[in-house]
């Protein structure tokens, strides 16, 4: 598939060319995925094996990750890293190259990870890093990330619900930090490159929706 392949091979070449998205190019899913592999490519310069290391520096990350997971929850270090292995095959080596869709699943499923560090420990760097992971899954595409968030919106009222009034206070007023952190930079990021709040909100929220519901509509059963 070189068109999809190709994808942010040429988007990240943009970026670091000094061109941004919703401005200088239209854009529908991925601006993170764009910014990221830009900054790969000013690190390793512009070529193939440095769009496949962007691919593969997020898969170790995964990978990591998910071992520490197994971790955390007692099972043998053995089963732990053949698990993580496994995991770590089956996770970017699917397309290779950079892909929205991977990011946005994978950033979420980080986000999954610290709710469950979250709701086990109790410690607020893990409350306050779920929205961070949440925003980076969105910006990269709509689509998982928008049904990981009302997920997770469920899961952590239903905790709350069972948890002292104290210890939720403390709780929401960290993720109401962190989210108003996160909504105030992107902000600031889109006014400084002169990006239109109205352009973003055109392509990436009101565009796709019309394609989504378009095809609602033309769906038969």
């Amino acid at each position: 598939f070189p068109i999809d392949s190709f994808s942010h091979f040429d988007l990240g070449f943009r970026v670091l060319n000094g061109e941004h998205p919703f401005k200088d190019y239209w854009l529908v899913s991925g601006p993170i995925v764009d910014y990221l592999q830009g900054f790969i490519f000013l690190i390793f310069d512009v070529s193939w094996q440095a769009y496949l290391l962007h691919a593969s520096i997020l898969n170790a990350i995964l990978s990591v990750v998910t071992y520490k997971l197994f971790t955390r929850f007692e099972l043998e270090k053995s089963y732990s890293f053949f698990y993580s292995i496994c995991f770590s095959i089956l996770a970017y080596p699917s397309s290779a190259t950079p892909f929205v869709d991977h990011h946005s699943t994978f950033f979420s499923l980080i986000a999954i990870y610290l709710l469950i560090y979250a709701m086990k420990d109790g410690k607020r760097i893990y409350w306050f890093f779920i929205p961070v992971f949440l925003l980076m899954a969105f910006l990269s595409k709509q689509v998982p990330s928008s049904y990981i968030f009302i997920s997770i919106s469920i899961i952590i009222f239903y905790h709350f619900l069972f948890n002292n009034k104290n210890k939720n206070f403390e709780i929401f007023l960290v993720l109401l930090i962190s989210s108003s952190i996160c909504l105030i930079l992107l902000l600031v990021f889109l006014n400084i490159n002169n990006i239109s709040f109205q352009s973003f909100l055109n392509q990436y929220i009101k565009f796709p929706q019309e394609i989504g519901s378009r095809r609602y509509e033309e769906l038969k059963y």
